[in-house]
This record gives structure tokens, C-alpha cells and sequence, in this order.
């Protein structure tokens, strides 16, 4: 009898990249991992539940094991790489674990995409702006001079 020391999910037939891929048992956690994009595709993929779907799927330079992009896992890497999927083959991404997250079926462990632009765009926007000097400022005219309110 072999004992279990790995993640439980990890026992079980799992043909895409999971949250239990993530775990080192050594130091009962999650781990973080950077890989690199190596090819997005769709494929037919078998849901929980048996039912069938189409889904992108991103395989990684050197990993057997291709991960099912999510909605937010597409959100991420576009804030960082653009919005069409070819511009982030060869970018490197970093997965991670985000522990208990309400999903279907209860809370569970989901594997997400660290967005390193996160918060990038804000703060460029926030930032205080060159002003450009076009010479001396012109005199206010106050509204008195105009001859009143006509409204």
C-alpha cells in the first residue's frame, strides 16, 4: 500500500493543470511557479458533471500538462499582454494559488494568474501631469465685464 503525500486531487486522472499541481508536500502549501506561454488552443473538454464544451487551452514551454483559461486567467494575462492571445506566445506568466474561493459545489483551491500590471494603468493616470509652458498666463476677465446674466 502506497501512502498518499501529495495533494489528494493529484491521485486522481487529471488531464489539465490544476490548483493540486501547485502543492508541495514538504511544505504542506502552495506554491508559485513562472512558466512560459507556449501555444493557445481550443479543444472539446469534458466538464464535471460529464457535460462536453469547447475551452482555450494554454500549454507551456518544457510542461506536459495544459491549463484551461478562465475568464479571469484571460483578464490577467491581457492587463499585462494585450488582448489577442497571439501576442502571449512566449510571455512568461506566474501561477498561483488562491485558497478557499466559493465556486460550484462549495469552496475549493483555484489556480490563478498573477497580474503584474495590476494597478500599473491607475497609477499613471493618478500621477500628477507635466504642464506644458505656453508662455504667460492671460488675464482672467471677470463675468461683470461681459455686461451680466442674460440667461
Amino acid at each position: 500500500m502506497n501512502e498518499l503525500t501529495g495533494h489528494w486531487r493529484a491521485s486522481f486522472d487529471n488531464k489539465y493543470l490544476g490548483a493540486w499541481n501547485l502543492w508541495n508536500a514538504k511544505t504542506s502549501s502552495f506554491t508559485t511557479v513562472s512558466v512560459t506561454i507556449d501555444r493557445i488552443y481550443e479543444e472539446q473538454v469534458v466538464r464535471q458533471g460529464g457535460q462536453k464544451s469547447m475551452a482555450t487551452l494554454i500549454s507551456f514551454k518544457g510542461k506536459r500538462t495544459p491549463m484551461i483559461l478562465t475568464k479571469t486567467m484571460g483578464k490577467a494575462i491581457q492587463a499585462m499582454y494585450g488582448r489577442s492571445p497571439g501576442e502571449w506566445i512566449g510571455k512568461e506568466i506566474t501561477l498561483y494559488v488562491e485558497v478557499d474561493v466559493h465556486v460550484q459545489g462549495g469552496v475549493g483551491d483555484v489556480l490563478r494568474i498573477r497580474n503584474t500590471a495590476a494597478g500599473k494603468g491607475l497609477r499613471r493616470r493618478l500621477a500628477p501631469q507635466p504642464v506644458e509652458d505656453d508662455g504667460p498666463v492671460e488675464e482672467v476677465v471677470p463675468v461683470e465685464q461681459f455686461g451680466g446674466d442674460d440667461a
